[in-house]
């Protein structure tokens, strides 16, 4: 953990050298570090790869556990309601920016509305699946994810119930999203959802 005198001894240095470049670059890195310091949570996992290191903890209250890579926030999920009591729900609500009534979900419902059938949907990045949620009997989606261990702690790790709740046979496929979705004939998604 980060303590004070670290903080103090960042800006003591930059200060002394009166350099404003490496004050500012001090500042920064304070701010950035008390930002990420775990004092108000739970951890669970942690995880790196290629890509960087994945975060999985529990908010300090035991409500969520949110699964983050840097500043970067890939979903969560509720594990417990305002009372305290475990949530027995499944699948689970979605929440962050996935929640209903916000994009993801109106350009699906759009989607889906003007078409009239099920529709085909290209998610690029798996985060914890909560998107999968959405999906309706005689929909074909598709997941395309570069890294594996999102995959892991997304549906393998047990720590997220989204995959495994709203859409355990969806496939996933492992790559650049970019040269996996070149790869598909033209038309064959109604919707590529990419965040």
């Amino acid at each position: 953990l980060l303590s004070y005198a670290t903080i103090a001894i960042a800006f003591g240095g930059a200060l002394l050298a009166y350099d404003p470049p490496k004050l500012a670059v001090a500042i920064a890195v304070a701010l950035a570090m008390v930002r990420l310091s775990p004092t108000d949570e739970h951890h669970v996992r942690t995880a790196r790869s290629f890509f960087g290191v994945y975060k999985v903890f529990d908010t300090s209250d035991g409500r969520f556990r949110v699964l983050q890579n840097g500043t970067t926030i890939h979903g969560a999920q509720p594990l417990r309601d305002p009372d305290g009591k475990p949530i027995e729900s499944h699948p689970p609500k979605q929440l962050t920016y996935y929640a209903p009534g916000f994009g993801m979900e109106q350009t699906i419902t759009a989607v889906r509305k003007r078409k009239g059938a099920p529709i085909s949907v290209a998610i690029v990045g798996l985060g914890t699946a909560t998107l999968t949620c959405y999906r309706e009997p005689g929909d074909d989606w598709t997941i395309f994810e570069i890294d594996t261990v999102m995959i892991r702690l997304s549906r393998d790790s047990g720590l997220f119930d989204y995959l495994r709740d709203c859409a355990p046979q969806v496939p996933i496929v492992v790559g650049d999203a970019r040269q996996m979705l070149a790869r598909q004939p033209d038309g064959r998604f109604d919707v590529i959802l990419l965040d």
